[in-house]
């Protein structure tokens, strides 16, 4: 099964580690997605290119051109390789159209995402072409939009369903990923303090080798 984990990774920290290997851990070969342009959000301070550097020492992925000899691919999303388009719902369209109807696909979000699912673009025809894995957020109480009870509890299914269809379950995932937040940790950075902990040490490395966020 494929997995599609998308964000900023601006810059990626532990939570997004602890993530996508949680993900490779159940089997799947894991695609993060890298959003040029995320809608709703500001603009990333960090190029697209610093932030897929990132990523590939973050995942010690050396070459994420070479997909079929790994279970961890990078792609950039939203203006290149996956999709122009800057809604999920279109990336998993055009996903599904390159993978055909039997493989199993799956998009990974967030439980205060997901919450909230009700606010993205044609949200309820995401099933229609992946599977939805959700991860909860410590510290965060999600209170999901009785829309999306109403429409995605009937889904509600074990993570090893997943693997045999294609699409169409929601499975929620039991273990929680730090709470780390890539504002703050993008305000430490500026302020000369200790990220240590919440980064990869790689990462830190490359962000002051580079002096991305206002490191000098």
């Amino acid at each position: 099964m494929r997995v599609f984990f998308g964000g900023s990774f601006d810059p990626v920290h532990r939570g997004h580690v602890e993530v996508a290997n949680s993900l490779r851990d159940l089997g799947a070969r894991v695609i993060l997605l890298i959003s040029v342009n995320p809608p709703f959000r500001s603009a990333a301070k960090a190029s697209t290119e610093h932030r897929m550097a990132m990523l590939r020492l973050a995942l010690d992925i050396n070459d994420v051109n070479n997909v079929n000899n790994t279970d961890q691919d990078i792609r950039i999303e939203r203006g290149d390789s996956v999709c122009d388009s800057p809604f999920t719902v279109d990336v998993l369209r055009k996903v599904r159209a390159c993978l055909g109807d039997k493989a199993p696909l799956a998009w990974a979000l967030g439980s205060d995402q997901f919450a909230h699912l009700n606010t993205w673009r044609d949200w309820h025809r995401l099933a229609e072409f992946a599977h939805l894995i959700v991860f909860p957020r410590r510290g965060q109480r999600a209170n999901t939009q009785m829309e999306v009870r109403q429409g995605m509890d009937a889904r509600r299914a074990t993570i090893d369903r997943l693997f045999k269809q294609p699409a169409g379950c929601v499975a929620h995932m039991e273990n929680i990923p730090p709470q780390v937040s890539s504002t703050e940790i993008r305000q430490r950075l500026q302020c000369g303090k200790s990220v240590s902990g919440s980064l990869p040490n790689s990462v830190i490395e490359y962000i002051h080798a580079q002096g991305l966020y206002g490191v000098a």
